[in-house]
């Protein structure tokens, strides 16, 4: 029972908006104090929590990240996707949609693709002649993809919590990832078609254009593919994939601004530092409030209490679904995966459900709570760098919240959008 205290207090903490680090870790403190156990177990957790190779390779894709807004590679990204999409109607929100999938691609961080690319597609919406409220909605669904089309920095979070392969994970994301992107450009085209958002007439398409930005923007475009065969082909590791991204963006880069990069490096390091060291202490403080959740056996008795309300698998995924997009609203997306992962996982063994599969699903649905109101990070992202009010916000992001819950239903209930490729790979057998 201690194990729920834990979580309950947890809970309390992040309703007052007490920081989700202090949060875990007067949970932790006081559940140890009750169990009569020395506090010192809280550092010793910390530091076993984050001894770990693949670990490292989240500062280097936040790096990239970095990088790629601060040395122009978003806007040659942003810049070639209109070219490809721009003619269909709705032309930039399509964009937006192609470019934030290209990004995620290389990033895989969604908070790096709201709020560097992010602010770049508004801009250029808006001057455009887009309603901003509708450029804001786009772009804020559209960061989600980057969790979810490899590399992703929160896949990598979930392999190494439950101890599966992240190569695998990446595979299995690719079809959810482009399946997501179509949904959002079909419901794009739809309201455009319908009249319901008053956007320019598209541009007309150039395939001389379309060739010139792609042969341009080559570079850019492979990396994904490249990062990619990387770690499937066993030459790299996560954490060295991650070291390519990051060196592969710098050169980028550097040939795109030379004087004008090299000046905005120590930002770009600084950022990476806050950002990595602000993750990095999360996962040690989360590891000991998961010790005290294991140690207690409260997986178990929530599976318990699962398995009370249902025998039935798909309807048993049903409130797992529900229960996860709550979660996602409330709290932080990293700290709900460092302790959901340990408490749904022998769930979903118990369910029979491929843990390549159940990842994409824990994953995505906290994905969905960046746009989902309390604590929707996207929401506040768009907040920051827009003068739309927070209510418009919602509503405009909302819109797409729906096509969001239908590609989780696909990936929750049609398996084969995430096993079909590990399974071409032999991760699956």
């Amino acid at each position: 029972m201690l194990g729920l205290l834990a979580l309950g207090i947890f809970t309390i903490c992040m309703f007052v908006n007490v920081p989700v680090s202090i949060s875990m870790g007067l949970a932790s403190g006081v559940c140890l104090c009750v169990m009569g156990i020395s506090g010192m177990i809280i550092p010793q957790k910390m530091l076993a929590g984050i001894q770990s190779w693949v670990l490292l390779s989240v500062p280097f894709f936040i790096l990239a990240a970095q990088i790629m807004n601060r040395g122009g590679v978003a806007e040659r990204l942003f810049t070639f996707a209109n070219e490809l999409v721009g003619w269909v109607k709705g032309g930039l929100g399509h964009a937006n949609v192609l470019a934030s999938m290209i990004f995620a691609g290389i990033s895989g961080a969604a908070v790096a693709d709201a709020s560097g690319l992010g602010m770049l597609e508004i801009k250029v919406m808006t001057e455009a002649g887009y309603d901003k409220k509708f450029a804001v909605g786009v772009t804020a669904a559209s960061c989600m993809l980057g969790p979810i089309i490899p590399p992703s920095i929160m896949l990598i979070l979930y392999g190494y919590l439950a101890e599966i392969s992240i190569a695998a994970l990446w595979l299995a994301g690719i079809i959810p990832g482009i399946i997501t992107g179509f949904l959002l450009m079909a419901y794009i085209y739809i309201t455009v078609l319908r009249g319901k958002i008053i956007c320019p007439a598209p541009k007309k398409f150039s395939l001389k254009n379309a060739c010139k930005s792609f042969t341009k923007n080559i570079f850019v475009i492979i990396l994904p593919v490249l990062l990619l065969w990387l770690i499937i082909s066993g030459l790299a590791t996560p954490t060295e994939t991650g070291v390519v991204a990051a060196v592969y963006t710098f050169i980028l880069a550097f040939f795109n601004k030379k004087k004008a990069f090299l000046r905005d490096i120590p930002r770009i390091l600084v950022g990476t530092v806050k950002s990595s060291g602000i993750i990095i202490f999360i996962i040690s403080i989360a590891n000991a409030l998961v010790w005290i959740i294991s140690v207690e056996k409260t997986t178990d008795i929530l599976s318990q209490f699962l398995f009370s309300l249902s025998s039935n698998k798909y309807v048993l995924l049903l409130f797992i679904n529900i229960f996860l997009i709550i979660i996602g609203a409330l709290i932080e997306q990293i700290p709900a995966l460092l302790i959901i992962v340990p408490i749904l996982t022998p769930i979903g063994a118990q369910l029979g459900i491929n843990p390549f599969q159940f990842g994409l699903m824990i994953v995505f649905n906290l994905m969905v709570g960046l746009i989902t109101p309390p604590m929707g990070m996207a929401l506040f992202i768009m907040g920051a760098i827009t003068d739309v009010p927070m209510k418009d916000i919602i509503i405009s992001s909302l819109r797409f919240f729906f096509i969001l819950c239908f590609a989780l239903i696909l990936i929750t209930y049609f398996p084969i959008f995430t096993t079909l490729i590990p399974e071409m790979f032999g991760y699956i057998r």
